[in-house]
């Protein structure tokens, strides 16, 4: 198999980090979406509606960081951290003037 030539890559990698950026868009607006659908259906009682049924979970129980980070620091206990992976930054440089 041939090496890949450095224009090669460039143009690889610019349809990559283009359809990253699209789809990261489109992912951010849609999360919207259907965080604004889920506060109106929340206001709404369980049952079936037309061809869709709709009832609630049972709700977790889950760690309330401030607060445990709080405790921790109170009974003068070192707060475990740990290091996240580096993010993705995508940023188009010809649409912002670079």
């Amino acid at each position: 198999m041939a090496r890949e030539t450095k224009a090669q890559k460039a143009s690889r990698l610019t349809f990559l980090l283009g359809e990253y950026d699209a789809k990261s868009r489109e992912l951010r607006k849609l999360t919207k979406q259907v965080d604004e659908l889920k506060e109106k259906i929340k206001a709404e009682d369980a049952g079936t509606y037309g061809d869709w049924a709709f009832a609630y979970g049972t709700p977790r129980e889950i760690l309330d960081q401030p607060a445990a980070r709080a405790a921790l620091k109170e009974a003068g206990l070192e707060v475990p951290l740990t290091m996240t992976s580096a993010p993705i930054v995508v940023t188009n440089t010809a649409a912002s003037g670079r």
